[in-house]
């Protein structure tokens, strides 16, 4: 009785776990049949409810933090809306862009440092909407970033929310969004003295 009841049980495990991995891996599922390259970033527009339907719409990918412009790596970063961040559409697949951070701008990454990269939505010389920033680090490479349509507050300026993004298939608690407390100042401060 116990041997048919573990095998009842094995049986339930074996169907919830295959349940399982297949919700895991349909975050991938505009990806099948596409092999990301290892020297790129990918970020997948479908999830922001982002207008991308003229064809100056384009992502952009601004990276920053880690051990940019110092003395172990003097790497500085292009500042926010620079046109040589904009990504190319990747070819065969639907909404997504790449970017290759050494060949097109020179970056150079230290492995086992954390850097921090925002998607951009660009139309020509507009930077529009953006994502909150990401961890990522060269083990991120290969990897397509995506949103799952939900808003945060912008970890810079309290006064803007951005997309949420994750790294498909990357624990967010390695890499994950950059969670930060801000402070939004008040526009006038009022101070009475007794007379």
């Amino acid at each position: 009785m116990i041997k048919k009841f573990l095998s009842v049980l094995l049986a339930v495990m074996m169907v919830v776990s295959v349940m399982a991995v297949g919700v895991v891996t349909s975050n991938a599922a505009t990806t099948e049949g596409f092999t990301p390259e290892s020297t790129k970033f990918y970020f997948d527009v479908e999830g922001t409810g982002w207008d991308m339907s003229t064809t100056k719409d384009k992502i952009a990918f601004y990276m920053a933090g880690g051990d940019f412009d110092t003395e172990a790596n003097p790497t500085e970063p292009i500042a926010w809306g620079g046109k040589k961040l904009v990504g190319t559409a990747t070819s065969g697949q639907t909404g997504i862009f790449e970017f290759d951070p050494a060949a097109k701008v020179g970056y150079k990454f230290t492995p086992g440092v954390q850097y921090k990269i925002i998607f951009a939505h660009v139309n020509g010389a507009n930077w529009k909407e953006q994502t909150c920033s990401l961890f990522f680090t060269t083990d991120c490479f290969g990897h397509v970033a995506y949103s799952d349509g939900t808003e945060m507050e912008n970890d810079v300026d309290s006064t803007k929310k951005s997309k949420t993004v994750y790294w498909r298939d990357i624990d967010p608690e390695e890499n994950g969004p950059v969670l930060a407390i801000t402070w939004r100042s008040p526009r006038s401060v009022t101070l009475s003295v007794p007379a």
